[in-house]
């Protein structure tokens, strides 16, 4: 609020109130005298002085569009994981060198739709050797709607957060248009080509291949296999957690971290007969490898590593190399190791498996998620469905 007095005829002195003093938590107060003709003209003053200090402590100077990038980074970086952390200076790096240097009080929604769609027409890599400094270059590829959808992810981000500094008053990136993603049913490998794999898998490396089964049965992710400890199965009980996840650090090295970032406990995933002497042999297996190292087995150690004490886990991209080669072994082709969680869900729902059962078994957060992904995995209940309300339309016709 602000105040006026006259101080002599025809000077009146502004006040106005700005808040406290962040460090000694005294008010603060602006002062300002002005040559006014009367008491309604210096009110009016006063309160433009008001709006004018409000402005300038809402809207401090923007830089560029690189410059907000860096300190956007640099401040999520404590929160961030060391892959989410890589995909993102990856994407930064790749693409959006073109509007680093752009001020961002400049980029307007009909800036990103223009940036966008040149990157959808020639965004890819550039089809001439040496390639083009310039990106993007006039003979680069097309890019698909899906990578323009996830950089414009990372626009919207930055410059929401441009929005919460008080850079800019609205975000240009809300209503940018990224071109139309088409969502491909999910077609995981028929049961014919996992028991391939399987035999495959035991061929190559009997360790590998209980690494392969625990995927098939458990539908876990690379990530939280390549985590799994010895004190996270219970061989009694027939039971597994998957509480942390093996990815890439900074450094290229793998790292754990906690699979989930809420403070859920991990369920308990059940495992059948075959997966639980699997690993019971597979535990045998790794206590005489220790054994003839001349060290004991702890109780902790990875399920899946090359250490005798079970310190190191393999590298998550040695591991997707390692099936591959099993994939070519088993004679198949375009088979990734992801499909293999697909597999486990559209087997359980097609079976009859509850939603709830079969996402908690996963580990996705959201039932409905799941339904989105997999819902082409259900005819046999569409058909009931069918059948259902085709029953009461025959007995009202009766």
């Amino acid at each position: 609020m602000g105040s006026v007095r006259e101080r002599r005829p025809g000077r009146w002195e502004l006040r106005v109130y700005v808040g406290r003093d962040p460090l000694t938590g005294r008010q603060r107060y602006v002062s300002r005298v002005v040559a006014a003709s009367g008491k309604r003209e210096a009110e009016r003053r006063c309160a433009e002085l008001e709006v004018e200090l409000r402005a300038g402590r809402a809207a401090p100077k923007a830089g560029t569009f690189g410059a907000l990038l860096d300190q956007w980074i640099a401040t999520k970086a404590r929160r961030w994981s060391p892959s989410t952390m890589r995909e993102h200076q990856r994407i930064v790096s790749r693409y959006l060198g073109p509007l680093r240097d752009v001020d961002v009080t400049r980029i307007t929604t009909q800036t990103l739709d223009t940036f966008y769609a040149e990157l959808a027409e020639r965004g890819g890599a550039c089809r001439r050797r040496p390639a083009c400094v310039d990106y993007p270059c006039e003979h680069g590829g097309p890019l698909s709607a899906a990578t323009v959808r996830r950089i414009h992810v990372v626009v919207r981000a930055a410059l929401e957060q441009a929005v919460k500094w008080g850079q800019i008053a609205r975000n240009p990136a809300a209503h940018a248009e990224t071109g139309e993603v088409v969502e491909h049913e999910v077609t995981p490998p028929s049961d014919a080509d996992v028991v391939r794999l399987l035999a495959a898998a035991e061929q190559v490396d009997e360790r590998f291949a209980v690494f392969v089964l625990l995927a098939v049965v458990t539908g876990a992710r690379r990530g939280a296999l390549l985590a799994l400890r010895w004190s996270d199965v219970d061989l009694d009980a027939g039971t597994v957690r998957f509480s942390r996840v093996v990815v890439h650090g900074l450094d290229g090295q793998p790292v754990e971290r906690p699979a989930t970032k809420g403070k859920r406990t991990a369920p308990a995933v059940a495992l059948d007969p075959v997966a639980v002497a699997a690993l019971e042999a597979h535990h045998d297996r790794q206590f005489e490898l220790a054994l003839a190292a001349g060290v004991a087995l702890p109780a902790d150690a990875l399920l899946f590593t090359d250490d005798p004490l079970g310190r190191r886990p393999w590298r998550p991209d040695n591991t997707s190399r390692r099936f591959r080669r099993v994939v070519a072994e088993a004679g198949l082709t375009g088979v990734r190791l992801h499909d293999l969680r697909h597999f486990m869900a559209t087997t359980l729902l097609s079976s009859g498996v509850d939603l709830s059962v079969v996402a908690r078994r996963g580990g996705w957060a959201r039932a409905a998620t799941l339904l989105d992904v997999y819902a082409h995995a259900l005819p046999d209940r569409d058909r009931a469905a069918a059948d259902v309300l085709g029953g009461v339309i025959a007995r009202r016709d009766r």
